[in-house]
């Protein structure tokens, strides 16, 4: 219903919506409405003027089928893709033709994604020798398999017997006229993109060296300079695991520089022109290469090299604007929009590297970049600009990039570093292929929840990552370590990287995640959901980012609104805060018990063992019933016991396997008690003694003991529950 009605841009949204839904599927109903939009896959029976399809959706079904067909290896596909790339110019592809060779390498690349040499039926194609020929233009058109095929509706090949499709009126055009011979120009782009995404990852010295950057001045006048950024791209994709987020590295990626060249024959002004233009595409390849290598990562070095080198291209697109604007030179008439096109690179690059983490220091650099709006500055560059800002707050800070293959493949389309200059401009690159971007994102934010409340809390946690010999070619392969430390909510890496994640808060209660040992635990990270439980001694990181108002900072407060006041800033248990205002409120019958329930609530509260209480209030008034009563035989033994268990050395191994390093009850209270309670029996045994002998004394007797009084056992309890804050 919508495609009958003609407007280019719905029928584009179409076809690129659909097969994006259904990457990979070669679903049969999508894959006839892709071809039907595409004269390629025509029968010979069908002429243009029969069903004439604009040129932008061709483009655009051009690039459905890649995605439909996403590494399938298809060969038919893949045969229409590689022959389309050096397709004979006709007159609807007049002012997009180089956009079409482009859609068509790009596709092509996505269809045998990743497959290199091992993709079984397509050895005898010999993809990397036509792409070759394609990228550095030996040969001829009709050696290549420039539209010497045709398919019929059903998809089948068949012989292009007597040109029938060369000799129509829709495969004449009237303005151009080429030889046998491959224009580069047309082809390069397209061909050296879909090489790359063909041995992406796949380490492949022999095919990269194809991807070379010319490294004398004689090589460099054959290859045009913007070109020179795409090999960069392309060549890194496929030596994946030798990015490195260092400046030798990006050295290493860069052609000849002007010193270098000193010593080479001198070409005059246009040589020393093409030697700066060329370098200047390099550095910004590399800069796109690392923006891809470590996308969605956060990575420290990769995001200070970029920032760097942001700010290198942006000190000399000023110098350049301030040349041409002071003295009419010619020379920068090229090299101004160059210096402006790698500049946006460069800032898509960084944004991919900090993507979904809305880094100030980015954000910065962005706007002071945003706010040119001479007439010098393209449209092209703004929409780099805006790219980067949307990338650094992807998702709302909730979603990331990723770097798996099909992931590589959207960015690169999406990313394509030849920007438009006008609003209308689909010469090269169609603009619709720039919302690409969201086939790459992954939703890796880990929130932690506080169970008590409910809302979010910010928590350190510990990241550790896997072996480093298993994963060296990981996404965060540049850390120096395998363990990260960050704070939620944060970015995590891949799921398959991480070996385990732990929270290190001494706010929090501890809790590990053993991704790589436990499924169980794997799928709870995979619901980006960390339940945590905050010690009750504690405020949130939010409401106390330096922990200067946490109950070891402050006293509980001899009123009792102002005790009541910071019991409710730090629990909201209801027995706590019953517990407080009946058992230690300030008019009270027995001070002593008012002093002591105080003491042990400040303790219980400060080191999170609240279930200690009713421990302290028996062994308490064990003692009360023992100053009145004089004996306790039952309690006797098992204070004895208590008090023999705390020193001992099954505390030190609890506290080696993670248990807690001090006894729940502390020591100096347990050893008064117990002295207290021997003293009383002993002091009943020589009352007893002294009745039974009231008569007749006996020299030698038990000595009255010195039995300490309840308030000295109280002044204990204080000095033993006095602590420093850990």
């Amino acid at each position: 219903r919508h495609l009958v009605q003609g407007h280019d841009v719905t029928m584009m949204s179409i076809l690129i919506g659909m097969s994006a839904a259904r990457r990979g599927s070669m679903h049969p109903a999508i894959a006839k409405m892709l071809c039907l939009h595409i004269p390629a896959l025509h029968p010979p029976s069908f002429t243009e003027l029969e069903l004439e399809v604009p040129a932008l959706v061709q483009i655009a079904a051009l690039l459905g089928i890649g995605l439909l067909y996403q590494a399938s290896g298809q060969r038919l596909m893949t045969e229409v893709m590689l022959s389309e790339i050096a397709r004979p110019p006709t007159n609807e592809l007049l002012g997009c033709r180089e956009s079409y060779a482009l859609t068509a390498g790009l596709a092509l690349g996505m269809i045998a994604l990743g497959r290199g040499p091992d993709a079984a039926g397509l050895a005898d194609l010999r993809i990397e020798d036509r792409l070759g020929i394609y990228i550095h233009g030996q040969g001829s058109t009709h050696l290549v398999g420039g539209g010497a095929a045709v398919y019929n509706a059903c998809g089948e090949l068949r012989p292009d017997r007597g040109g029938a499709r060369l000799s129509s009126l829709a495969a004449r055009c009237y303005r151009i006229r080429e030889g046998p011979g491959v224009n580069v120009d047309v082809t390069a782009a397209g061909a050296v993109l879909a090489l790359g995404l063909i041995f992406a990852k796949s380490g492949n010295s022999a095919v990269a060296a194809q991807l070379g950057v010319p490294r004398t001045a004689h090589a460099l006048h054959s290859v045009r300079p913007d070109l020179i950024l795409l090999r960069v791209v392309a060549r890194n994709l496929i030596l994946w695991d030798t990015v490195r987020p260092t400046a030798d590295w990006l050295e290493s990626q860069l052609t000849l520089s002007l010193a270098e060249a000193a010593v080479a024959p001198a070409g005059g002004r246009a040589a020393a022109q093409t030697l700066t233009l060329a370098r200047a595409n390099s550095r910004a390849g590399a800069c796109l290469a690392l923006g891809l290598r470590f996308a969605g990562s956060a990575s420290a070095p990769t995001t200070e090299l970029l920032l760097a080198q942001v700010r290198h291209f942006a000190a000399a697109r000023t110098a350049l604007a301030a040349a041409a604007a002071a003295a009419s030179a010619p020379a920068t008439k090229a090299e101004l929009p160059t210096a402006e096109a790698c500049l946006g690179t460069a800032a898509v690059a960084v944004a991919c590297v900090m993507a979904g983490t809305g880094d100030l220091r980015v954000l910065r650099l962005l706007r002071v970049l945003r706010r040119r709006a001479d007439l010098d500055v393209s449209y092209g560059f703004h929409m780099a600009i805006s790219m980067a800002i949307g990338l650094l707050f992807l998702g709302g800070g909730r979603l990331t990039l990723g770097t798996s293959k099909p992931a590589l493949a959207a960015l690169v389309t999406a990313l394509f570093p030849r920007f438009p200059l006008t609003p209308t401009d689909s010469r090269y690159h169609l603009q619709a292929f720039r919302h690409l971007y969201v086939l790459s994102a992954e939703a890796r934010c880990l929130e932690a929840v506080d169970v008590d409340t409910g809302e979010p809390a910010m928590v350190p946690i510990r990241v550790v990552l896997r072996s480093a010999e298993r994963h060296a070619g990981g996404q965060l392969a540049s850390e120096p370590s395998c363990e990260l430390r960050r704070v939620t909510p944060c970015a995590l890496p891949p799921l398959s990287v991480i070996r385990s994640v732990a929270t290190v808060s001494p706010r929090y209660w501890g809790r590990a995640l053993l991704v790589a040992d436990r499924p169980e635990h794997a799928a709870a990270l995979r619901r980006r959901l960390l339940w945590v439980k905050r010690k009750t001694g504690h405020l949130p990181y939010t409401m106390d980012g330096h922990g200067l108002a946490s109950i070891f900072c402050r006293p509980l407060g001899a009123a009792p609104f102002q005790r009541e006041r910071t019991l409710q800033a730090f629990c909201n248990e209801a027995v706590l805060l019953a517990f407080a205002q009946h058992m230690c409120a300030e008019p009270s019958s027995v001070p002593q018990l008012r002093e002591f329930c105080e003491a042990i609530l400040y303790e219980c509260l400060a080191e999170e063992k609240a279930d200690l209480i009713p421990a302290y209030l028996h062994m308490y008034h064990l003692a009360l019933h023992m100053q009145r009563a004089g004996y306790a035989p039952v309690a006797m033994p098992s204070l004895r016991v208590v008090a023999a268990y705390a020193p001992s050395a099954l505390i030190a191994r609890l506290a080696a396997g993670g248990g807690p390093r001090e006894p729940p009850i502390q020591l100096p209270f347990l050893r008064s008690l117990c002295h207290y309670i021997e003293a009383c029996a002993a002091r009943h045994d020589h009352e007893r003694w002294t009745r039974t002998r009231a008569a007749a004394p006996v020299s030698g007797g038990p000595a009255r003991p010195v039995v300490p009084t309840l308030a000295e056992v109280n002044a204990t309890m204080k000095r033993g529950l006095a602590f420093d804050q850990p």
